[in-house]
């Protein structure tokens, strides 16, 4: 009963969105460590609309998801997925003072250089971390002392019902590579970034600095998860 249960919903999300939704289709492409089998079905969200529609499509049926970003910090099984993989590649970035508004599908280096260009300092820690700026929050990410926490203004949200609405950095509970997103099941559509004007050599003389000490410690030329290692703090160490 239960694979024609799930026959059915495939059929179902075939019938409306067409060759959007694709069979069979490979992940080894969209992760950074380069492995694992397809998915059974593929839907790539391009836009906010994509991404609510797709939601409340598999909320009515009995079919197994899968929301993909930059595939960082991911190990994906020769396997692949038997259900539904969504790929999060809603794009865009704006400027609005100093702050940056984007799409959660963006790579986290793309709002960093955009950043620079524009003269704003507040993301130089983000330089060389692996995956999406929805992956970015969702995980709280960060490096060098600073982290995702401290520069977003506020994103917008989908929730497992398909309605969207937006929130404050504070909702979001961030704490040490972690956020309320991990308990919630929410997806990131959009965020808004604010930072502050700074100088734009300084800037990106901070962004070449961890660029070549991440460089220095990373094998930055082969197939790699990025740093998913969290840091264990130590009890016995004395500051001061």
């Amino acid at each position: 009963m239960g694979l024609m249960i799930l026959k059915d919903s495939e059929q179902k999300l075939k019938d409306r969105f067409g060759d959007r939704l694709i069979t069979n289709h490979s992940l080894a492409k969209l992760n950074t460590f380069g492995t694992g089998g397809p998915a059974r079905l593929f839907y790539d969200a391009r836009t906010v609309d994509d991404l609510v529609a797709i939601i409340r499509a598999v909320g009515e049926l009995e079919i197994q998801t899968f929301l993909l970003g930059g595939g960082s910090n991911l190990l994906v099984s020769d396997d692949g997925f038997d259900g539904l993989v969504m790929k999060n590649s809603i794009m865009g970035i704006e400027l609005d003072g100093n702050e940056i508004i984007c799409g959660a599908g963006e790579d986290l280096q793309s709002i960093v250089d955009f950043a620079t260009e524009n003269s704003l300092s507040g993301l130089e820690f983000a330089t060389g971390i692996y995956g999406t700026v929805g992956g970015a929050i969702f995980g709280n990410a960060g490096a060098y002392g600073t982290e995702t926490a401290g520069v977003l203004k506020s994103a917008q949200l989908i929730d497992k019902q398909g309605d969207i609405r937006t929130e404050e950095n504070s909702y979001f509970k961030f704490d040490y590579r972690n956020s309320i997103l991990k308990t919630t099941g929410e997806i990131v559509a959009t965020a808004k970034f604010a930072l502050e004007m700074g100088i734009k050599g300084e800037i990106q003389g901070k962004c070449d600095k961890i660029r070549a000490e991440r460089n220095a410690k990373l094998p930055v030329n082969a197939l790699t998860a990025g740093c998913f290692f969290k840091n264990i703090p130590d009890k016995a160490a004395k500051f001061g």
